[in-house]
């Protein structure tokens, strides 16, 4: 039975222990603070608020690719503040505060844009800002990313609406921060997984991106749809980087690209491709109904319901529900998207009929069964007189395999 003696060394150790940690936290932090108070002006330390958990944009702006700015528009009720904006070639984030008062309650009005003379093709992730009750000032946001191959114009501005109120407010980018920081690797690596094959074309890494291109064979038996939980992970498994919104393009259409977050400053000794399994279907997968009688006549499986066909004077709309489908766990959305985008069908001669509307509305469920999921469809088609019965290729549909890879990088 251990001493009362060893247990106040064991008690003091760990108080050492403890404080030591705490320490070195507080350390790291005023470090911390002392840095951004170094690098940059007072003032800035606010606007980097909003980002100081995110280690892409942190070691970029660490890395001379931050741009301060500090310019307003104070021309009505609200003031626009443009702080800076960390950037690369192609992707940028926006650092900007908005003032005035009852932000809160402004937010159904307020939408951001970025403009430029020069033709400007940009992505950005859905934009939702969160501003406390009775703030009469907050710090944002705003991400942006190119198209591939593009760089920002050198004069851009940046343009806040709020309600009627316009705010405007014009920047330069200095594209030395950024020249020359961009690498490009090439694999051309065919990766088997559920008896089909990806092939990983090309990695591309940008200081604020990393970018993974793939590709699907023609000659794979199934239709590969999507790769479950694609991420890049380096040698200790400590860090991972995670898809972001803004990846493109489709596996089902036979090209997709990944982006992830930047990894350009970090370079890890190793580098890892993983996927935890993929959703693949049949090929050449079709839907047939017959919209006189609303009944559905040929389905993939019984897991398509047809569940109404309404009508109005210029188009139907067909209401279909994909039910009870598997997911690899119950906090798992794959967006199965049916059928194709922008897409037609054809009657009973043939003839080809378009799709009205190429975006679906498309509701998701978690069922009552935690590892089942039920997706509601609504499509558009003309309202004709139709030679009945009405075929629907299929672009996706569900399927899912466990069973992923680990592919090194480098």
């Amino acid at each position: 039975m251990p001493s009362k003696k060893s247990n106040k060394i064991v008690l003091l150790t760990t108080v050492v222990t403890l404080l030591l940690v705490v320490g070195l936290t507080l350390a790291w932090n005023v470090i911390w603070d002392e840095d951004l108070n170094r690098s940059y002006s007072p003032e800035m330390v606010k606007y980097l608020e909003p980002i100081n958990d995110n280690r892409t944009l942190m070691l970029a702006a660490e890395n001379n690719l931050l741009q301060e700015i500090h310019q307003s528009d104070t021309s009505g009720e609200y003031q626009l503040t443009l702080g800076g904006i960390i950037a690369d070639e192609e992707n940028a984030v926006i650092l900007y505060s908005l003032s005035g008062p009852d932000l809160n309650g402004k937010l159904n009005e307020y939408s951001v844009e970025l403009i430029s003379d020069e033709e400007l093709h940009y992505a950005a992730p859905y934009f939702n800002p969160s501003i406390e009750e009775d703030a009469t000032k907050s710090y944002m946001t705003y991400q942006v990313q190119l198209s591939s191959g593009e760089v920002f114009p050198q004069n851009m501005g940046l343009v806040l609406r709020l309600g009627e109120q316009e705010l405007k407010v014009d920047f330069s980018v200095d594209h030395s921060r950024f020249a020359g920081l961009r690498k490009k690797v090439l694999f051309n690596r065919e990766i088997p997984i559920d008896n089909q094959t990806v092939l990983l074309r090309e990695m591309e890494l940008l200081p604020l991106r990393t970018t993974i291109r793939l590709e699907t064979l023609q000659s794979n038996k199934k239709q590969v749809n999507d790769l479950f939980a694609l991420s890049l992970i380096d040698d200790t498994g400590q860090h991972q980087w995670n898809q972001s919104e803004l990846s493109s393009g489709s596996l089902s259409e036979g090209m997709y690209t990944a982006n992830f977050d930047g990894l350009y400053f970090e370079d890890p000794e190793q580098l890892y491709l993983i996927s935890e399994g993929v959703y693949a279907s049949d090929k050449n997968m079709t839907m047939i109904i017959n919209s006189e009688t609303k009944k559905i006549i040929e389905a993939p499986d019984e897991h398509l319901q047809l569940l109404d066909i309404l009508e109005n004077e210029e188009y139907m709309t067909i209401k279909l529900r994909l039910d009870n489908y598997e997911f690899p766990g119950p906090s798992i959305q794959n967006d199965i998207s049916l059928l194709t985008y922008g897409g037609v069908f054809i009657d009973a001669l043939g003839k080809q009929f378009k799709l009205l509307n190429p975006e679906i509305e498309l509701t998701a469920q978690i069922s009552a069964e935690r590892d089942k999921h039920t997706h509601l469809y609504h499509y558009y088609i003309p309202n004709e007189e139709y030679q009945q019965p009405l075929t629907f290729p299929i672009y996706e549909y569900t399927g899912y395999k466990s069973g992923g890879f680990k592919i090194p990088l480098y």
